[in-house]
């Protein structure tokens, strides 16, 4: 609607039609589900859940109620969804969205003195309804607890306009300062659903902090981009949070508005300047339109209408915004995190513009959406930027509830194929100490040079596009950078912890008792004689029975191995001859006879039987029972298989191989 400050037109609960539409929805929670439609809660002093169907073009009123504001919240029992749950007014919170399709909130200002609000909501899109997961009914200031744990105790404490919330690769939700009742925050916070705690991950535990800028291009622990409120925020494909712009007015009179491009690493949880000037209320750089350049540079401003994902091309957009002098833009801007260039791709640079909206449905040179802020920016499947309400520069909250496509301009450069995307994979991922691996180029659009970096490893850089043999020596987990290089720029992957070295197992000790051999305890042993594996020796022990070189190979639950050898001599053993013990029938159905030639030759007698992997499944010692030439034995309950019998009298000795058959 093209109507400046109007109500919305309801209908009915969860229908859509042409005529729909919300209430003016500046400073609202805002989401894009998996099948590309975009909802939105709140804004100003509506407590009410809208979705916009991409494909009809229609809205829906989906949940909260039509014709009251200014409601408080109704937060039922915690962790239970219900119809009459729900948040209350409250706008410019943080807002996620999970794998399942929930659509979270935190915070965001109320319509009291004390306006911030400390407590995570969650809204199930397939049966409409809310449920209050954490957090307090109350204003509350942030508990830190210990930096780097979780604990329920832990919060965020209330706070608003905050400068970035992003989902991890593991569905953790993070979110980067804001702005409290004390002040402009600077901290980074990791919310756990599975737990539903949160965790202090970094940053200062005051407010009003000022960027520390350190080194450009180079993370530091001390790096910060200090407290602010209402920057752009984005997830780049490599995992990494980023921020642009947003503003710090702890006097309220002396505003600080940011110019300045910041990378948040989740894993080493550090800081980079990464683009933008180190002064504030800068009045940027362009060129022509659809010029990219690494030198161009929006003005600094606040509360920019922003795609918070990346398009196929991998860019961020973003439109509009304020100014250091509240005044209020309408221009169009990309920025390319492949080439990091930033280029203005329409409208003017003229402030404080009323929109233009021409004949509904028709794109024009001279429509544009005029002025605005805090308003609503996404990308849809086919690739166009939709703008959706947000503050105009007449007076007072307010705006229009209208919806834009902007649709790329074929003839306007910057928006071609994406330059290239780095990309790797490593043959071994997790290897033993002292051991190698390979690693293999995955990146498009053809790079003609390549840079790797790995630390721990030897060598520890290379320059091929394949490298192999990468050795680790030491155990560990160990970083791996490629940076890849074509005519258009280069593009850097970093992935962190990417390959594990396990440690080697202690060399065993072999101890000899008679002729029986016992390794040191490990999680698995293969005992060997001259280098060759023996048949089912799988134990700690082994006893054996010919002279020879005795080698344990003893290994771990990683599957890293050690091991020793000795050399073992029988003396005194003779191997009796197949004439003096006969075994038959073989093959068998399990029961056989065991005959002796001779039994007054014969002293002490035993005999066991195993099976192919050395399991015993029968064992008797005959001293003093061996009063005839025969011993019959019963094994028809074992399985059909090959098994071997093994005689020992005094010092003689004799295995043969039989076969039991079903």
């Amino acid at each position: 609607m093209n109507c400046w400050g109007c109500g919305g037109n309801f209908g009915s609960e969860g229908i859509t039609d042409p005529a729909f539409y919300p209430d003016v929805f500046a400073f609202a929670f805002q989401w894009k589900d998996s099948q590309g439609n975009f909802w939105k809660f709140g804004g100003d002093a509506s407590n009410k859940m809208w979705k916009y169907d991409v494909n009809l073009n229609e809205w829906s009123w989906m949940n909260g109620d039509s014709s009251l504001y200014y409601q408080t919240a109704a937060y039922g029992t915690l962790g239970l969804f219900s119809s009459t749950n729900n948040p209350g007014n409250r706008t410019s919170g943080a807002s996620w969205i999970d794998s399942a399709g929930f659509l979270w909130l935190y915070g965001g200002d109320y319509f009291t003195n004390t306006n911030e609000r400390s407590d995570m909501w969650k809204y199930d899109p397939s049966i409409n309804q809310w449920a209050w997961i954490q957090g307090s009914q109350s204003y509350s200031l942030p508990v830190y607890g210990t930096q780097g744990v979780p604990a329920a105790s832990n919060t965020p404490g209330s706070r608003t306009e905050m400068s970035g919330f992003w989902t991890d690769s593991i569905g953790n939700m993070w979110l980067f300062g804001g702005f409290s009742y004390s002040g402009w925050l600077s901290d980074v916070w990791k919310f756990d659903p599975g737990s539903n705690q949160w965790t202090w991950m970094g940053g200062s535990n005051l407010v009003n902090q000022a960027p520390d800028y350190g080194t450009f291009g180079i993370s530091a622990p001390t790096n910060t981009p200090g407290g602010r409120s209402d920057a752009v925020h984005w997830t780049d494909s490599h995992g990494k949070f980023w921020i642009y712009g947003g503003y710090q007015n702890p006097t309220f009179n002396s505003p600080k508005v940011y110019d300045d491009l910041w990378m948040y690493d989740p894993l080493s949880n550090e800081w980079t300047w990464e683009g933008g000037v180190d002064t504030v209320n800068c009045r940027g750089n362009r060129g022509a339109l659809c010029e990219s350049s690494t030198q161009f540079l929006p003005c600094a401003r606040l509360g920019m209408l922003f795609s918070s994902e990346l398009d196929t091309g991998k860019r961020i957009w973003l439109y509009g915004g304020w100014n250091d002098s509240a005044q209020s833009s309408e221009d169009l801007w990309v920025y390319n995190t492949l080439t990091k260039k930033w280029a203005w791709v329409s409208c003017d640079s003229s402030v404080d513009q009323n929109p233009h909206f021409g004949l509904l449905g028709i794109a024009s040179t001279i429509s544009k959406p005029g002025s605005r802020s805090f308003g609503a920016l996404w990308i849809d499947d086919a690739n166009d930027v939709l703008i959706a309400s947000g503050i105009t520069p007449l007076s007072g909250d307010e705006g229009y509830p209208d919806i834009w496509i902007y649709k790329f301009d074929s003839l306007c450069i910057f928006t071609g194929t994406p330059t290239f995307i780095t990309s790797f994979l490593s043959v071994s991922t997790e290897i033993c100490e002292k051991f190698c691996t390979n690693f293999v180029d995955q990146s498009t659009n053809n790079p003609t040079a390549w840079q790797w970096i790995f630390p721990g490893g030897t060598p520890s850089s290379s320059t091929d596009q394949n490298p192999i043999n990468i050795c680790y020596n030491e155990p560990g987990v160990y970083d791996v950078t490629l940076i890849t290089t074509n005519a258009n720029g280069n593009d850097t992957l970093t992935l962190h912890n990417y390959i594990t070295v396990y440690p080697t197992p202690a060399i065993p000790t072999i101890t000899q008792n008679g002729y029986t051999l016992t390794s040191s305890p490990a999680d698995f042993y293969q005992w060997q004689l001259n280098t060759v594996d023996i048949p089912g020796a799988t134990n700690q022990s082994y006893t054996v029975t010919q002279t020879g070189f005795y080698t344990v190979v003893v290994s771990d639950s990683n599957g890293c191995n050690n091991s020793a050898t000795q050399y073992v001599e029988i003396t005194g053993i003779h191997e009796m001859s197949d004439g003096e013990i006969s075994v038959y029938p073989n093959p068998s159905n399990g029961n056989f006879t065991v005959e002796f030639v001779n039994t007054n030759t014969l002293g002490e007698v035993s005999i066991d039987v195993t099976n192919a992997i050395g399991q015993k499944v029968f064992s008797e010692d005959l001293s003093g029972e061996l009063n005839s030439e025969k011993k019959e034995i019963h094994l028809n309950h074992v399985a059909a298989g090959i098994y071997f019998v093994e005689i020992k009298s005094g010092n003689d000795f004799i295995r043969k191989k039989i076969f039991i058959v079903n």
